[in-house]
């Protein structure tokens, strides 16, 4: 049995999977949680029979046809299949996205998003509390980071980096504040004004780049990079700070020092880490995914990794299959992958499809890929059906 704390877990990350969201740490976590539980399986499986009722539901009240609702959840999906009949395998590496279309028009335009600031660029961030993602619309409220760090984009163009473990609290479109962790401010002229408050001091920007401290077991430290800040306090007049200026709060007095830019964590440096992660994803999958080449029973190995847009054919990557299992590629196009450097297939007409030959005859098949789905045109869709009534004629 899952328990209610886990139960809620769960399903926080289902919805996050559900709206396109989940981050590629939290998609890992789920999928192992689905591999190793067949409770969280059932309780999948209930989540995607809710979705599927609640758009048939919504279809019928607009008195839509029900052709028009595809019986799947409107939710990305990757899952790893154990070999029903290791016989054969062919592999294409995408991303597996189910989403709903053919929807009712719309008599009015959507509202506008609400909230304060949307959550950017995140890398190996744990969250205290149910996990967001980046494109999450934030309101008022706390961000808590047990680890990584985060961006905030600020509906008033303030951008700032949480690095974790901290709480930082969004009070307003241009005002937050920090409870404790550690913060790189960018704050271009027309968020200029742009305020971050603490228990002792709050500081306020006149656009500038700054940073601001709080650690349990030491003082609270303001870093100004660029352009100039006030910190005020309560009982004391606002005090100025320019490029290169640092204080920090001793005593109930500000000890003036130099700033420390390399002790902040910037945005561009942020890049550069999700970057290096993904370049990390992308080595452990081909080295996760090369097992497959050296299988016995594996006939036909489609990586899709790099792509030429002049080439048309693909590659079998099994080491000792002939030059007639190689695919040909009819009318897709060679585009970006689920990683910067990595590289798919895109299917986007009818006609468009890869065609090869297996070159021995087989009894059984077992076909395993990751695709992503952008849109689905039909009521009814399939990965895999026959050419023809001939046997061994797959169209998949």
């Amino acid at each position: 049995m899952i328990d209610a704390g886990r139960r809620n877990e769960l399903r926080a990350l289902f919805s996050a999977l559900q709206d396109g969201t989940l981050s590629s740490e939290d998609h890992a976590r789920l999928e192992r949680a689905l591999a190793a539980d067949a409770d969280a399986r059932q309780l999948w499986f209930l989540h995607c029979d809710l979705e599927t009722g609640l758009a048939e539901w919504a279809a019928a009240r607009e008195q839509q046809p029900a052709a028009n609702v595809i019986a799947a959840p409107r939710s990305v999906f990757r899952r790893a299949w154990r070999w029903a009949a290791p016989i054969a395998a062919m592999a294409a590496l995408f991303v597996l996205t189910w989403r709903l279309v053919d929807r009712p028009p719309r008599t009015a335009p959507e509202a506008p998003a609400t909230g304060l600031a949307v959550l950017g660029r995140t890398v190996g961030v744990e969250w205290e509390g149910e996990p967001l993602n980046p494109g999450t619309v934030l309101s008022r409220g706390t961000l808590r980071l047990k680890s990584g760090a985060a961006l905030v984009e600020f509906y008033s163009g303030a951008r700032v980096v949480v690095e974790g473990p901290a709480e930082f609290e969004l009070l307003g479109a241009g005002e937050a504040y920090l409870h404790a962790g550690k913060i790189n401010a960018h704050v271009p002229p027309p968020a200029r004004g742009f305020a971050v408050g603490s228990a002792n001091l709050k500081v306020v920007d006149h656009g500038t780049d700054f940073g601001f401290e709080i650690k349990a077991d030491a003082a609270p430290e303001v870093h100004v990079f660029t352009g100039e800040v006030e910190i005020t306090r309560a009982t004391v007049p606002p005090l100025s700070l320019r490029h290169g200026e640092a204080v920090r709060l001793e005593g109930g007095a500000l000890t003036r020092m130099p700033a420390t830019r390399s002790s902040f964590l910037t945005e561009l440096e942020l890049a550069q880490r999700d970057l290096t992660q993904a370049q990390a994803r992308i080595a452990a999958m081909r080295e996760a995914t090369s097992a497959l080449v050296q299988e016995s029973a594996t006939l036909i190995y489609f990586t899709f990794h790099e792509g030429d847009p002049t080439e048309r054919r693909v590659e079998n990557r099994k080491a000792t299959a002939g030059p007639e299992t190689h695919g040909v590629i009819i009318g897709g196009t060679w585009t970006d992958g689920r990683w910067p450097g990595k590289r798919a297939l895109e299917f986007r007409g009818e006609g468009d499809r890869v065609r090869c030959t297996a070159a021995q005859p087989m009894s059984e098949v077992t076909l395993l890929a990751w695709v992503r789905v952008n849109s689905l045109p039909r009521a009814q869709n399939v990965l895999l059906a026959s050419d023809s009534e001939q046997p061994g004629a797959l169209h998949w």
